[in-house]
Formats: structure tokens, sequence, C-alpha cells
């Protein structure tokens, strides 16, 4: 074998040894990428106990309780539920004679991931299953799910609701409450470090009593590329 060619079998090895480097590289960059849009952040459920099946766990609120489907009379009944895939139970939030409103709050601090977050473009989808008695009457209560973004002085950012009047309410299959699913998305204001999500009843009238009801609440995060 001449030099000539153990020459030209030396650099086609090293074309080799660099082509592999570089294949390794762009393997590094991609699994790099993938870890970043894995974030726990993203695709999973914000919002716990979303669904009432650990009672008020993570909530406060006056008037505010989780309810199992059939402990009360005219609110479905036991296995039926008030949303599809809906668990054993639900909230309710009563807005008794004299309240003009009532709330229940839930808090998502987000503080520990600032730094990602500021260099994050963040996509939000806010939705649940929220309701109340359907009536066709001039005096009607309204149930709303609000979504509230704060900085780190807790000012607002900027705030988002879905809502349902009891006169957009279908009649109900059985008893006589009902809800049906709202969903929003949007985009996360930059500086959020606190989410607030608020379940709102405004009462009917002040010598009125007025129940609102939600379930399979979730707020979901989704990158934007």
């Amino acid at each position: 074998m001449t030099k000539n060619s153990l020459s030209l079998i030396e650099q086609g090895s090293v074309k080799k040894i660099k082509l592999l480097v570089f294949i390794f590289f762009l393997f590094i960059l991609k699994i790099t990428a993938q870890e970043k849009s894995q974030n726990p952040l993203f695709g999973k459920n914000l919002i716990i106990n979303g669904g009432a099946e650990a009672g008020e766990a993570a909530w406060r609120g006056e008037g505010f309780e989780s309810a199992r489907y059939g402990s009360f009379g005219g609110e479905w009944d036991i296995g039926v539920a008030g949303a599809p895939n809906g668990g054993d139970s639900y909230f309710r939030l009563t807005a008794s004679e004299g309240k003009e409103s009532v709330l229940a709050k839930h808090v998502i601090d987000l503080t520990r991931l600032a730094e990602f977050l500021d260099k994050t473009a963040i996509d939000y989808t806010l939705s649940g299953y929220i309701g109340g008695s359907p009536t066709k009457e001039e005096k009607f209560a309204t149930t709303s799910l609000i979504i509230s973004f704060l900085d780190m002085d807790k000012k607002l950012l900027g705030s988002s609701s879905l809502e349902v009047k009891e006169t957009e309410l279908p009649k109900a299959e059985v008893g006589s409450s009902s809800m049906i699913l709202r969903t929003k998305t949007d985009k996360m204001p930059k500086g959020t470090r606190v989410i607030e999500i608020t379940l709102k009843v405004k009462n009917a009238c002040l010598n009125c009593l007025s129940i609102g009801y939600a379930e399979n609440l979730s707020l979901i995060f989704k990158e934007v590329k």
C-alpha cells in the first residue's frame, strides 16, 4: 500500500470522526430542546383540586364547599355527574340573602420560576364547567371563573373571565341544576409571579339565595415557539 493510499484512508477517518462529532452535537441539542419543552409547567393542570375531589383543599371562600353528587336535593343524583368525566364531587358557592356576590379563591405561586417565565412566551387555557339553576326569570344569578395575573408586588397585570348566566343554561336532565363548559385561551402577561383563580357567584337579587356550581376546573400552559 502506497503512502498516498494511507493518506487518503487517514483523511477519510478524520472526516468520519468529524461527522460523528457533529451528529453527536446535534443529538445533544435535540435532547436539550426536548428537556426545555418538557418543563413541568406545560401540558398539565396547574389548578390543585380543580374537581372538588379533595374537599375544599387549596381553596378559600365564604359559602364555599365541596359536595358529593346526590347529597343535595335537586342537584343531580348519586352517580350522575354535572360534567362529563366528573368525579364524585363538585363545588357549591352560595350567595345568601343580603349578599350581592360571594367569592372562592385558589392561588398559584410561580415566584420560584421567575427567570424561566420572563424568558418564555406562554399561552394559557382556562376552562371549566360552571353553572347554576336554569331559569327564564328576569332576575338570575351569574357564575364566573376569573383568572388574575399579579407581579411580585401583587400588582394586577391583567385578568380574564369565563361566565355563565342562569338564563343561558340548558334544562337539567336530573334535578334543577346544570353546568356547561366554558374555555378561553390567551397570552400570559410578562412579569407574572402569582395567579389567582376566583370562582364568583353574583346573586340574582339582594333578597334572593343563589347557588353557583363548578367542576373540572383547569389551567393549562403551552409554550409559544
